[in-house]
């Protein structure tokens, strides 16, 4: 507020109390009235010390200020003195709202929720017993009796840290969030320390008969489930070989009763004629060869008693956080777990690179094809020698040996994008054609001059004289 705004205010009020209120309202429409706060009154700001005036009398209900006395000092037509008015008293009753209001007492329940803990209400009469056991004691100094944020603070840190055993909760991070004193915190344990001793005791045994009944209940859950389970598991899908070989019983079967027409001209491929060949396994795609069911090694896919029983296990803290957001991170989902690796990984460790190994059958390396089919080609760059075995029960990668080739080894000798260092700054270092041409010349006149007027043995310049006629 400006010196012109406080002598325009001494002005218009006559009393002491009205020239107070009206001091605060111009200041605070000052703040809310600006560029860019919503409630810009323009040109028409020059009336604001006789609007606050006014207002201010309307507060006090005193009449020191009439409105025909600030719409004059104010230089502003009637119609205009109003709607400022009106912009005024919002921008006022908007500071007003923002305006915090005081905060009540610390109280255990606000603690609990902020530190987020479970079985708020065990540890909510937790709290209070201790509280109750410390105010009886008659050892506690009035000054800090309820409400009193640094007891509250005190006696919450001191039952989860020492009996409930959450570590969670740390005091000086509790002291430091509600302003309070260190002293005043380290003096109110050592009294809770000498007398709610009896209290702990009987507040630990609660804690051990609620941990036991935990664990006894997760025992007990656990056989029903496991016996529920399986009635309600998915049975799990036949795989391709089971199906074809079905459909091919059926069709023996019934193809005495069918006719030539009604016979369906579907050749399935067999086992027996991938026999001995190996399918190129790449980290982008593999061939499906078996059901996921068929890879755990339990028909149907069913889970065994003792993954079920893993899963029904119960973390051993009784008093569980409570979940602020079940989304998982996307970089979670992206890291690769440590007991996985990919069949790209698997083949790379069987490569042998060895010199002079004979060749027997030379393919390129082709991208995946289906496994049904694969086309051979050959390439003179990359020989690579394959060897089949036999089918098994589970497939293994193939070994598979590199050959090094005198053409690979001469096109690996240089990059392919070739680029000379400092390409860019070769011009620096090259002469003016233009001087070079002048230099030459200056050499070729220096020639002619030293042959003409050179120097003689005995270092004298010899002078060639002129013929006389």
């Amino acid at each position: 507020m400006s010196r012109s705004h406080d002598l325009a205010l001494r002005k218009l009020c006559a009393n002491p109390e009205t020239l107070t209120r009206a001091q605060v309202l111009l200041h605070a429409a000052i703040l809310k009235t600006g560029p860019g706060s919503g409630y810009n009154l323009g040109t028409d700001v020059v009336g604001l010390p006789a609007i606050c005036a006014y207002l201010a009398s309307q507060e006090l209900n005193n009449g020191d200020v009439s409105e025909k006395v600030a719409q004059t000092a104010s230089c502003l037509a009637p119609k205009f003195f109003k709607s400022t008015v009106k912009i005024v008293q919002q921008a006022l009753a908007t500071a007003l709202a923002q305006t915090p209001g005081p905060s009540g007492p610390l109280v255990y329940e606000t603690l609990i929720r902020d530190n987020k803990l479970g079985r708020k209400a065990f540890v909510l009469g937790c709290a209070k017993d201790v509280e109750s056991t410390l105010l009886a004691s008659r050892m506690l100094p009035q000054e800090f009796h309820p409400p009193c944020d640094v007891l509250r603070v005190a006696v919450f840190c001191w039952t989860c840290n020492n009996l409930l055993k959450i570590r969670k909760v740390r005091p000086d991070v509790l002291l430091n969030q509600y302003g309070q004193a260190k002293r005043d915190y380290d003096e109110i344990i050592e009294i809770v320390e000498s007398t709610c001793q009896e209290v702990g005791e009987k507040i630990r045994q609660k804690v051990a008969e609620l941990s036991n009944k935990v664990a006894a209940a997760s025992q007990a859950s656990s056989p029903a489930r496991s016996k529920r389970t399986p009635a309600n598991s998915v049975p799990g899908s036949p795989t391709k070989p089971a199906l074809r070989a079905t459909i091919a019983d059926m069709s023996d079967t019934t193809s005495s009763n069918r006719t030539p027409t009604q016979k369906r001209k579907v050749a399935f491929v067999t086992g027996h004629l991938e026999e001995g060949r190996e399918l190129p396994e790449t980290p982008s795609k593999r061939p499906r060869i078996a059901s996921p069911a068929k890879s755990t090694g339990v028909p149907g896919g069913k889970s065994t008693h003792s993954d079920l029983s893993r899963v029904a296990t119960l973390r051993d803290n009784i008093f569980p956080e409570v979940p602020v957001c079940a989304n998982v991170s996307a970089l979670d989902l992206l890291c690769p777990s440590d007991h996985s690796s990919s069949p790209a990984s698997a083949d790379m460790d069987h490569l042998v690179e060895s010199e002079g190994a004979p060749s027997q059958t030379s393919f390129s390396v082709v991208p995946p094809a289906t496994p049904s089919r694969i086309t051979p080609a050959r390439s003179p760059a990359t020989h690579v020698t394959s060897q089949a075995t036999p089918r098994s029960g589970r497939r293994s990668p193939s070994k598979v040996v590199r050959i090094p080739s005198p053409l690979q080894d001469i096109q690996s000798a240089r990059p392919k994008r070739f680029r000379p260092i400092f390409l860019d700054q070769q011009q620096w270092s090259q002469a003016d054609p233009r001087i070079e041409r002048e230099w030459k010349m200056a050499i070729a006149k220096r020639a002619e001059l030293m042959q003409n007027y050179g120097r003689s043995a005995h270092g004298e310049v010899a002078v060639r004289m002129p013929i006389a006629a």
